[in-house]
């Protein structure tokens, strides 16, 4: 309806500007000092005529509904530099002055309960040295298996791909460290068997990460259908680290880049080098399973890298020699973060190494 001037309440006294019609309703209110701005002129108009302002923008339609917000997307994940496969313990600890004889019964001077695993010990590894880690595993539904993932989550790994089994309890490492810091441990899987290879496959396949890190301690199956998902998925890097020994598939062997193996598990690996030690071992090793790299661990004495380049490299001193259990997958997870980052395989042995001297000097696997 057409507003008439006559209809129009007459301006306060002393107010020198004209009433005019508001553009919305109709109604009344003083000559918008900003005529030239349509959109500020409309609020300005409303708040003068003592209405609260219409939001700035296209009217809605009467009637029309509303467009709902888009929930954020739970498929979008952040990056990941490393994708490790791996298992996932409580770890059990005995220390005591010397190994037990078959048949033969030690009391443990202390007993002490932690965190541990291969995979999850390497993820560790690899977000402390300062790439983004994301560990695909399975714990079971108990205290043990919670403290395992709220210990990853502290230490910044991505736990969103591990699983919670309901049919069987957290895997569990026995630890005996003797007088010396050398080791024996003994596993039992629990939950990390039920990893499902199927669900490892689609984890790979749909992961965006510049190194896939494997572990045998998952088990054979799992290995295999990981390193073949990414031979398939054009995984840039794949770093397995068969300890202990398994009978992998040829694929899996062949697509390592290295082959991480101590010097017990490189003769285990190819019994007709039982003799040999060094770079002579890697070289067997690699020739004999085809793998791109090898790196066979020497303990104390040092490391040995069979590849584009043949090199030992003498071992980092530690300052002193606590507990030998993390050293290994201290290395492990550090020079996968290093191949992550651009570094040559040779540089990263180098800083694996020096992760590996820092692990040995305290107590546990982390």
């Amino acid at each position: 309806m057409r507003t008439l001037q006559r209809d129009l309440p007459q301006p306060a006294p002393g107010d020198p500007r004209p009433r005019v019609p508001h553009p919305v309703d109709g109604r009344s209110a003083p000559a918008c000092p900003r005529p030239d701005r349509r959109r500020r002129r409309r609020a300005c108009c409303r708040r003068r005529a003592g209405r609260p302002s219409l939001p700035v923008g296209r009217p809605r339609r009467r009637g029309a509904r509303r467009r709902p917000r888009r929930a954020p997307s739970r498929s979008r994940r952040a990056v990941t530099d490393v994708l490790v496969i791996g298992s996932i313990n409580a770890d059990v600890t005995f220390r005591s002055a010397h190994f037990a004889a078959p048949g033969e019964t030690v009391v443990a001077e202390q007993i002490t309960h932690a965190t541990g695993g291969k995979g999850a010990n390497q993820a560790v590894a690899v977000a402390r040295a300062g790439a983004a880690a994301r560990l695909v595993g399975a714990v079971g539904e108990d205290p043990a298996g919670r403290t395992q993932v709220e210990a990853l989550a502290a230490e910044g790994v991505d736990t969103d791909a591990i699983t919670v089994s309901g049919v069987a309890p957290t895997g569990t490492a026995f630890v005996v460290v003797v007088s010396s810091g050398e080791n024996s441990i003994v596993v039992g899987r629990g939950a990390n068997a039920t990893l499902d290879p199927e669900r490892v496959r689609a984890e790979v396949s749909t992961t965006t990460a510049s190194v896939l890190l494997l572990s045998s301690e998952a088990g054979e199956a799992i290995v295999d259908a990981a390193a073949g998902a990414a031979a398939d998925a054009g995984t840039p890097r794949v770093v397995v680290n068969n300890g202990p020994w398994l009978p992998l598939a040829p694929r899996s062997l062949a697509v390592a880049d290295p082959l991480v193996v101590n010097e017990h598990e490189a003769r285990h690996a190819c019994p007709e080098a039982a003799e040999l030690s060094g770079t002579d071992l890697a070289d067997a090793v690699r020739h004999a399973h085809g793998s791109r790299s090898v790196v066979v661990t020497h303990g104390s004495d040092g490391v040995a890298l069979s590849g584009d380049l043949t090199r030992w490299f003498d071992a980092v001193p530690a300052s002193v020699v606590a507990d030998t259990t993390g050293a290994g997958d201290a290395f492990v997870g550090t020079l996968a973060a290093a191949l992550a980052r651009g570094t040559t395989l040779e540089q990263a042995v180098r800083l694996g190494q020096e992760a590996g001297a820092r692990a040995v000097s305290r107590h546990g696997a982390r």
